[in-house]
């Protein structure tokens, strides 16, 4: 069985002054991992962080804007990374 590999990442929301470490599937969309994200804070915030229809996922050192259709296998994001999140 084919184990998904996961990511550790750090995910900067600055509409909630918040910070997360989180895994995230390598094999998904930039998307796709930004609905996923969105989710869960729906769930921690029992439906006051709706999930937005545009937002951006961008690198916080080296400011690079991630294209949404991209797997994140295809960028630069390793373990560590640290993430700023965007709607």
């Amino acid at each position: 069985m084919n184990k998904m590999s996961r990511i550790l990442v750090n995910i900067r929301i600055p509409e909630l002054g918040e910070s997360y470490d989180v895994y995230i599937p390598s094999s998904k969309t930039i998307e796709s991992i930004i609905i996923l994200v969105y989710k869960a804070l729906n769930d921690i915030t029992m439906g006051e962080m709706p999930i937005p229809t545009n937002s951006t996922l961008i690198n916080a050192n080296t400011k690079e804007v991630y294209d949404k259709n991209k797997l994140l296998s295809e960028t630069n994001i390793i373990n560590g990374t640290k993430l700023i999140l965007l709607s």
